[in-house]
């Protein structure tokens, strides 16, 4: 798998051209970088993200929750799954008051597909940190034909202690990406953390 990334300084980059992110081959040493932001013990953390998307329960529950969006209305899409991971959907078993951040040991890290996320939800097991929620919103849209990436945040160059989902926009042809947020409760589709450094693995399938 090609993994393209990209180095922000500021946040003035919020919604950055597709091209910009995509376009380049990536360094190994920043793909490690990338890895390590996350925290993954996993090496194949990225490649699960992707193989998520083809699981038929991940590609269900996306059909189920943007059930009520007409054709081709990639706004109420993406809105509908952010907000459903975010606050819930009664139509998700487990789902219906949205996936609840819990942080990991402190001398661990776990990670989860999205289907095992989704399977512990229906079982009523509800709680992810970061990368699980990160993990899940790139699923689910992934299973609907969108481009995503995750992208690692640190106050410190080469420090990243957080990491959430990006989409591209529009589904056809993207030109931007939008940041999706579910781990902060003021967050909304396109709020980033302020300031700091990012980079931002793009999850093309390759």
């Amino acid at each position: 798998m090609r993994v393209s990334v990209t180095e922000v300084g500021s946040q003035k980059a919020a919604l950055r051209k597709l091209g910009d992110v995509a376009s380049r081959d990536i360094d190994p040493r920043i793909r490690e970088a990338v890895i390590q932001g996350i925290n993954a013990r996993d090496p194949e953390f990225l490649e699960f993200i992707e193989q998520s998307t083809v699981d038929p329960l991940v590609r269900n529950t996306a059909l189920t929750i943007v059930n009520d969006c007409d054709k081709n209305d990639d706004e109420c899409e993406v809105h509908s799954i952010y907000n459903a991971v975010k606050h819930g959907d009664e139509r998700v078993t487990g789902l219906e008051r949205g996936l609840k951040y819990m942080s990991d040991p402190r001398w661990a890290d776990f990670f989860s597909t999205a289907s095992r996320t989704l399977r512990q939800l229906a079982a009523g097991i509800n709680g992810e940190d970061c990368d699980g929620h990160a993990a899940l919103l790139c699923a689910l849209l992934g299973s609907l034909g969108y481009l995503t990436a995750l992208r690692v945040w640190g106050q410190k160059k080469g420090e990243y202690t957080h990491v959430y989902a990006m989409v591209g926009f529009p589904k056809i042809d993207p030109t931007e990406w939008v940041a999706l947020d579910t781990t902060v409760d003021e967050a909304t589709p396109g709020w980033e953390p302020p300031g700091g450094h990012v980079l931002t693995a793009v999850l093309d399938g390759t």
